[in-house]
């Protein structure tokens, strides 16, 4: 009678998730943290290229151009957050702590390193720097609702990069809940319909929008995470293939005709969001579907474990890093220190990556372990046996479920 109860509990994922799934067990999958170091370093050199925009020579423009594209490694990095997250709340949709061990374990993750540099910017950077960082308002930061400022809060020093961050947390409060409403197969069409949604949204907001709020505002890249889900639930469906063929391939080529049709058009940016959503869909697919060596090589997979840590702390240390190196132009020519700037400034963000993750992120994410999901059917579900006492057993609670974020 319990076997079949049993049945039953799981029988809505049953026929749709595969047997991997349904253990609550992520597998680690490497090549998806090569990834995240591809993500990482492709924000970083787009950044960092900022000290080659007012050369003259023709390679200062080429290193312009070519890292102008590192921007999408956010999209990446939107793509993978969706495709993870979801898988992760799939399989822990059933268990009886299911919000408070993802909000637990979220903010265990993210808070301590992200209020950390907003203490060092708006504490100590405005004792060293007051006439740059005065005027900066913290709150939006505090309340992760950077993405949703405009004019001047747009070029905050320091900050720029943290609407993805916003962004992030923002799909963080409302999709667990989704996940929660929605089974697998019902899942995917909504996270389509999101995808669909946030398209529409930036064809009528071009033109009457400024392109630089379109790109950070959560309602217009919403597909970009609502993209990653798509794929999460594919990965792990037993009808992988089926899904693949009949709904992804499907959807990705529409995609790319929406492209064709609207190339050189007004149009054409805003169509271009949803076309590097797809792509970065496809490189994530594949990579966790073949695990390719390349990705798993150990500086890809590296930078990608101390990615979080490098990406909230590079801009400020880069910036003061080129405010350092320029007191030298005298001595040495300023196409010199440009050159020396890129090594110089990323092997110290990744530095300070580590020793932040090893010696202050590290007791935060061992407290994770406390906030495991458990699974709640015995409670819900065990049959009433009545004792002669006329007083029935204590439910027992099964033991929790190992699970990785």
């Amino acid at each position: 009678m319990d076997q079949n109860r049993g049945r039953r509990r799981t029988s809505f994922l049953t026929p749709f998730m595969s047997p991997a799934m349904l253990s609550r067990k992520p597998e680690q999958i490497l090549s998806l943290d090569g990834m995240r170091g591809i993500a990482i370093l492709s924000v970083m050199a787009f950044h960092f290229s900022c000290v080659f925009e007012n050369g003259a020579s023709r390679l200062d423009h080429r290193v312009v151009s070519l890292a102008s594209h590192g921007s999408r490694g956010v999209d990446l990095f939107f793509v993978l957050s969706g495709f993870l997250i979801t898988r992760i709340l799939i399989r822990s949709r059933d268990s009886g702590n299911y919000l408070q061990s993802f909000y637990m374990r979220r903010v265990l993750r993210i808070f301590p390193v992200y209020f950390v540099y907003l203490f060092i910017v708006f504490v100590v950077m405005r004792q060293i720097s007051p006439e740059a960082f005065l005027n900066t308002r913290a709150w939006p930061y505090v309340a992760y609702l950077s993405n949703w400022q405009t004019g001047t809060g747009l070029k905050d020093p320091g900050l720029i990069h943290l609407w993805s961050l916003a962004v992030e947390e923002q799909f963080y409060l409302v999709w667990p809940l989704l996940v929660l409403l929605c089974p697998p197969r019902r899942l995917i069409h909504a996270s389509a319909a999101v995808c669909l949604l946030a398209l529409g949204l930036r064809i009528a907001a071009t033109g009457h929008i400024a392109p630089q709020i379109i790109f950070r505002m959560t309602p217009f890249r919403a597909d970009a995470l609502a993209g990653g889900a798509i794929i999460g639930v594919i990965f792990d469906s037993q009808r992988r293939a089926e899904l693949t063929k009949h709904f992804a391939i499907p959807a990705a080529g529409a995609v790319m005709l929406l492209a064709l049709m609207f190339h050189g058009s007004g149009y054409s940016q805003a169509v271009e969001y949803s076309v590097i959503v797809v792509a970065c869909a496809v490189a994530i697919f594949l990579a966790a579907h073949h695990d390719p060596g390349f990705l798993r090589h150990p500086v890809l997979t590296t930078v990608g474990k101390y990615s979080y840590g490098m990406y909230v702390y590079h801009v400020l240390l880069g910036s003061l890093i080129w405010s350092g190196l320029k007191a030298f132009q005298r001595a040495v020519p300023l196409a010199a220190l440009r050159w020396c700037y890129l090594p110089i400034a990323g092997l110290s963000v990744y530095a300070l990556a580590w020793l932040s993750y090893r010696y202050f992120e590290s007791p935060f994410l061992r407290l994770k372990g406390k906030f495991t999901t458990t699974d709640a059917s015995p409670v819900r579900m065990a049959p009433v046996v009545q004792h002669t006492d006329g007083v029935p057993p204590a439910p027992q609670l099964a033991p929790s479920s190992p699970q990785v974020v």
